[in-house]
């Protein structure tokens, strides 16, 4: 004897497939071109991260002048210095992609 398990979904699920299927086709339609392209896709993102870093450091150097008198002063002030640091190197590692 062959059991069947009957499984329903929620109303909403029910009511707006349409909409999960559209999400479904314009997330497919942004994947694909970035595996395509994967080695372009890899530099914008090393790119933005940079960008990331130098932005969170000019934070934390702001951070270290806002609080001079605290004695968080040093630790604000190196994790600034640490985070430029890092965004310029990653920065400049975006020129060694496709070599090799």
């Amino acid at each position: 004897m062959i059991e069947v398990m009957i499984v329903e979904g929620a109303k909403e699920v029910i009511h707006g497939w349409a909409w999960f299927f559209f999400v479904g086709v314009v997330l497919w339609s942004l994947v694909l071109p970035a595996i395509v392209r994967s080695a372009v896709l890899t530099a914008v993102s090393v790119v933005c991260l940079g960008w990331a870093l130098m932005f969170v450091s000019t934070i934390e150097f702001v951070t270290a002048l806002l609080i001079a008198d605290w004695a968080g002063f040093l630790l604000h002030l190196s994790m600034g210095i640490a985070l430029a640091v890092s965004g310029v190197l990653v920065g400049h590692s975006r020129s060694g992609l496709g070599r090799g």
